[in-house]
């Protein structure tokens, strides 16, 4: 006879009776269960939570405004945070509280604070520790799904916190390709490197952009904007010699070009760049 083991506290007489009049029930269940497949489900990677925060922090610099910026997956855990120098640290915990608010209530926060505005009942939510309902929370969606939220704080009132959460969701998932930076000799990243982008075409190499690095030693955006990523062979090139005379140092390699080729099997290339004075190394990121 198969049997189905639970971890359970010391029990009194009287449940131990009722769940072994239970057994053949609970067999039953435990044999069901056991032949359920697992659920498989959507969620926010690091790796996304990253360009998410990548593209807050640059739409916003664009536009002269400084931010906290958080991401949190599905089940409301903070998945990644990022808080400009000058941001008052209150900001933090209220980039990660419009977030939660934004996922448990799958609704955008400038939206519930509007509703708690005009209706007594909905104010009732302000009375929840975790919620907090001002504007810069907006829920992440995988279809129709919600799988996760961003939350902004301190960009300079709820209107344009919500402003540079929805341009992170705009601008992160559309750009294709994206490098990172990260200097080997101290293990930071490598902020100001220029960067451009050539695609191949027929014997000769077509500039599509040019960018620099940001604080976090990133470009999330290399690909033009509104632009579709064609099969074909690419070619990024780290202008890392002017990178390292501007700091007074000397290194071995002027620039370093990294051919790679796209076939169109994954939405999204990311490029990072291991660097130091005389060496490097780059692979195929996710």
């Amino acid at each position: 006879m198969k049997t189905c083991h639970f971890s359970l506290p010391r029990l009194s007489a009287a449940l131990t009776l009722t769940l072994a009049l239970a057994a053949g029930t609970a067999g039953t269940a435990c044999a069901a269960a056991a032949a359920a497949a697992p659920a498989l489900r959507a969620d926010i990677s690091l790796a996304t939570a990253n360009r998410l925060l990548d593209a807050a922090l640059e739409s916003c610099h664009a536009d002269g405004k400084t931010l906290a910026a958080a991401v949190v997956d599905r089940s409301g855990n903070l998945v990644a945070l990022r808080r400009d120098d000058n941001v008052g640290p209150h900001n933090t915990l209220a980039a990660q509280r419009k977030a939660y608010t934004a996922l448990s209530t799958k609704t955008a926060t400038r939206q519930l604070a509007a509703q708690a505005s005009a209706n007594p009942q909905a104010q009732n939510l302000n009375t929840v520790p975790e919620l907090l309902l001002l504007g810069g929370g907006v829920p992440l969606l995988s279809g129709t799904e919600v799988i996760g939220a961003i939350g902004v704080a301190g960009a300079g009132g709820a209107d344009n916190d919500e402003a540079c959460a929805l341009q992170a969701i705009a601008l992160a998932p559309v750009n294709p390709l994206s490098v990172h930076v990260l200097n080997q000799s101290d293990g930071l990243p490598a902020p100001g490197v220029e960067v451009t982008l050539e695609q191949q075409q027929g014997e000769r190499w077509i500039q599509l952009n040019r960018a620099v690095t940001n604080a976090q030693g990133r470009i999330s955006g290399l690909f033009p904007a509104r632009a579709e990523l064609t099969p074909g062979s690419y070619r990024v090139t780290f202008r890392t010699g002017a990178w390292y005379a501007a700091q007074g140092k000397a290194s071995f390699f002027p620039e370093i070009p990294v051919i790679f080729r796209a076939d169109g099997s994954v939405p999204h290339y990311h490029v990072p760049l291991l660097l130091s004075q005389y060496g490097y190394s780059t692979y195929r990121g996710n």
